[in-house]
Formats: structure tokens, sequence, C-alpha cells
């Protein structure tokens, strides 16, 4: 036998020896866990990112207060996402930041609260019938329905075991380490977005509020869109710089470093970044879900993009809290 053959008792000892590291891993962590007990009225989320992407692997949630209930109805597009974080900072029992967590963590949380607590069934999309017919057709209202998609159907998907955070990149004259998206991030980078550019918005005050009323001159539109167009590319690009963990061994633990390092960054790194990401990050819940079309009374598949403010309950809509109701 050659000597890179391997048997198969060298394989079963490996793998003997792996399960004992985990078990060893494992029993440290109890023995290390000083979490005090989680009170009745908190349920358990398990989290797709399995632990190993900086959130933990499981976290416990409860229903929210009236008063978290008002908040959500005072969340404006401008403040969403701290609007969300600075709630789920509440009721996440575990001592976490959520600005750290990813938005698939964030997305999984509301879906096990809302399903729990408010609704069986989400009913916020609107989805073509039949998707084959030509592009006026399928765009007819009486092809456009709105879905009723049971929480039960919508699945999620697991990290692949093993992937870990940073992500390294090497070449000859750069080291660069990359993380994934922290939903935190949006915040930074709106604040920055809209500080540069608020000495334009001001500018064009009058030709903002035209558009918003609908009643505008060309110039005022064309001043509206490029004010927006340049807003949203700052926006992207301090998203973007935030993904940068350290370069050439150095740490880049402040925003400014960040936006700084950005140009370091070739566009072709970012491209194998994205390759690596879609082949070894893909976790949480999934687009595609199945239900059952009302038009056609047939049950058919398709693809929503689940975002944090689809699983925020409405506080003037009817729910399904499961409480038992008595009188007298």
């Amino acid at each position: 036998m050659k000597n890179e053959e391997m048997k198969a008792s060298d394989v079963l000892v490996k793998n003997v020896i792996d399960e004992k590291k985990k078990d060893l891993n494992l029993a440290k962590e109890i023995e290390e866990d000083k979490t005090e007990s989680v009170p009745s009225n908190y349920i358990e989320v398990k989290l797709s990112s399995l632990g190993q992407l900086g959130m933990p692997s499981m976290v416990h949630v409860r229903d929210y207060t009236y008063n978290e209930a008002l908040m959500m109805a005072e969340i404006k597009e401008d403040n969403m996402t701290e609007g969300i974080i600075k709630i789920l900072d509440n009721i996440i029992f575990e001592d976490l930041d959520m600005k750290k967590a990813h938005k698939q963590d964030v997305v999984e949380i509301l879906l096990s609260i809302y399903g729990t607590w408010y609704s069986p069934v989400l009913e916020v999309f609107n989805y073509f019938v039949n998707e084959d017919l030509e592009e006026e057709e399928k765009k007819a209202k009486t092809n456009i329905s709105v879905a009723t998609i049971p929480i039960n159907n919508i699945q999620t998907t697991p990290v692949k075991e093993g992937s870990k955070l940073p992500i390294t990149f090497k070449s000859k004259d750069l080291n660069v380490q990359l993380i994934l998206p922290r939903i935190g991030n949006d915040i930074v980078a709106w604040k920055f977005a809209v500080k540069k550019n608020l000495k334009t918005e001001v500018k064009i005050a009058e030709s903002i509020k035209a558009v918003k009323n609908e009643k505008y001159t060309d110039k005022q539109m064309e001043d509206y869109e490029k004010f927006v167009s340049q807003r949203g590319k700052d926006f992207l690009k301090a998203l973007q710089c935030q993904l940068i963990y350290s370069i050439d061994d150095e740490k880049l633990n402040t925003f400014s470093k960040q936006i700084e390092a950005i140009d370091k960054v070739s566009f072709s790194l970012w491209k194998k970044y994205n390759k690596v990401v879609k082949e070894n990050f893909h976790f949480g819940v999934e687009e595609e879900v199945k239900f059952e079309c009302s038009v056609i009374h047939k049950e058919i598949a398709r693809r929503f993009r689940f975002q944090p403010i689809h699983f925020l309950p409405i506080l003037d809509k009817e729910d399904d809290s499961r409480f038992e109701i008595s009188f007298g």
C-alpha cells in the first residue's frame, strides 16, 4: 500500500478524537456557564448562525410590553434599525449588544416572536399568480394577490459547520480580514451619509418638498435625484468599509480607520469575498416559501425578501395571541 493511502481505521481514530474534543469543549462551556435561570415567560430561539459568527447559538425572548409596542408605532424609515435594536435589547434575556447581530439573526428572532404571540400567518407580500405571462399581463391587477404564508412554512438554513469569522485574504502585498455585515452597521452608515450630504439637503429643501408633494419642475426633480443618488453611494461606501476587520495585522476598531482603509481593498478582492460568503455563509430564513394560492387554490412557491419590519405586529390588526378568554 502506498504511504499516502489511508486505512479505514485511521479515519475512525480521527473521528473518535474529534468527537472527544467536541465533548470536552462542550463540558467546559457548561462548567463556565453562569447564566441565571430563564423566566417562564421567555421562549427559546435557536439561531441558524449556530454560535459561530459572534452571536450565541440560542437566545431567549419575551413578548413586547405595551410601551415597546408604542415604540414600534413610532419607528420611522430613517430610524428603523435603531428602533428595532433598542426593542430587541429590552426583550432578549441574555446580556447582548444587538448592534453586533446579523440581519439574519434579527429576522429569525422577530419571526419566532410573531409566530408565537401574534399570528400563525404572514400577510404582507403581493405576488404574481402566474409568473409566466408577458410583462403587461403579469402586472395586471387580476394577476396580483396577497400571499397568506403559514409561519410554519418559512424554513431556515443553518450556517455551514466550521465557517468562522474573520475571513482572511492573503496576497503578496496585502493581508486583509473581512467580516459579515452587522445590523448596527446600518445606523453608522446612515448617519455618515446624512451628515455628509446635509448642506445639499438644506440647499435643495424646496425641491425635496416639491417632489414629496408631487408638484415639481424638471429641475427640482433633477436636483432631488442627484442628491438621493449621492447620499445612497455614501451610505453603501460606509456599509462596505465596516466589513474590514484588519489590514496587514492591524485591527481597524474604529469607523474612521475603516473609512480611511476602503480604497486599500481592491474590487477583485470584494468580488472574491462575495463568492466566499455565498458559498460558506448562507444561513437564516429562506426566501422561497410554499403557500396556497387563493386564486387557483393550489400550493405554489414564491421568493420573498424577508426583512425585520415584516415581523413587527401592527397595533390595530387582530391577532392570534393564544389567550383563553372568559366572561364574568
